[in-house]
């Protein structure tokens, strides 16, 4: 039972080196530089020289274990500390390791530097070289590597280093570069410019016309076939009748109305004063102005 479950366990890693061994044969040795004179700086703020990996496949390659050398006889001249998630190089993504000879600045930092006219190989966790490039004779801020994306692509000199990121071959152009070398004077843009303008202008007078005209003629559709407003109908006529009876019985009503003394009270004008219990007047009565005088309390 115990031999059944080491073999087991065998297997399955086996096999998870396999694939990660296989993993490993999609990176390549991207782009080289040899004297760094003012591009990018490391993590302590120096420059160096580098090695660009690059992932070609699309899926993550896990490099931790992986080595650099210039020499076949030592394989294992530079390895890739394990352990660090940056080893992880996600798809079509790059890697820069810097050639500074000092191993114990990091993980990215090579235990040897570049040397003109030699090879750099990229060699596997299991000892096998996956890819290599030949570093020839580079002036200061000048880089060699694969001139596209793709792994058998051309190899030659860049026109610009671009560490961690896609190379650049020297004949393509951007659409800015090609724009200006038809048209160094800025007139084809102008006149596309206008054009652009004229018309969209064209184009909203007649959006703005033909709209008016379709609310005309809907609106004047819409008076058309609205119903006829019913005249209003004739005020209803008095009722026939006696109108002098009626006329009589609100005068008679009126009068009993305003001459009734039981409507208003009757005055009789007549103002009775009468003499108070007192003798005197509060008016002038003095004692009502005099205070209580304070008294001192001895002790």
């Amino acid at each position: 039972m115990k031999s059944l479950r080491y073999c087991t366990v065998l297997l399955f890693l086996t096999a998870a080196l396999s694939v990660a061994a296989q993993n490993q044969k999609d990176m390549v040795v991207n782009e080289v530089l040899l004297h760094n004179s003012t591009l990018n700086i490391d993590d302590y703020g120096n420059r160096s020289g580098w090695v660009e990996l690059f992932n070609s496949s699309y899926g993550t390659v896990d490099i931790s274990g992986c080595n650099l050398t210039d020499d076949l006889s030592n394989p294992r001249k530079y390895t890739i500390p394990k352990g660090d998630v940056r080893c992880k190089i996600k798809p079509r993504q790059h890697v820069v390791i810097y050639m500074d000879g000092m191993s114990d600045r990091g993980t990215f930092h090579a235990s040897f530097t570049l040397d003109q006219s030699k090879m750099i190989y990229f060699v596997s966790s299991s000892g096998v070289v996956i890819d290599s490039l030949k570093v020839p004779a580079l002036g200061p801020d000048c880089s060699y590597g694969r001139l596209s994306q793709a792994k058998e692509s051309k190899i030659g000199f860049l026109p610009a280093p671009t560490p961690g990121s896609v190379n650049v071959e020297s004949d393509v152009k951007s659409r800015a570069d090609l724009l200006a070398e038809n048209d160094p004077y800025g007139g084809i843009m102008a006149v596309t410019a206008m054009s652009v303008v004229f018309c969209a202008l064209i184009l909203l007078y007649f959006i703005f016309k033909f709209t008016g005209k379709f609310n005309m003629r809907n609106n004047a559709k819409k008076e058309v076939e609205a119903p006829v407003a019913e005249a209003p109908k004739a005020a209803a006529a008095p009722a026939k009748g006696n109108n002098a009876d009626v006329y009589a019985a609100i005068a008679v009503a009126m009068h009993l109305y305003l001459e009734s003394e039981s409507v208003h009270d009757v005055e009789s004008n007549i103002l009775t004063i009468k003499r108070g219990p007192m003798d005197y007047s509060p008016w002038s009565a003095k004692f009502q102005t005099v205070r209580q005088a304070p008294t001192l309390n001895k002790r």
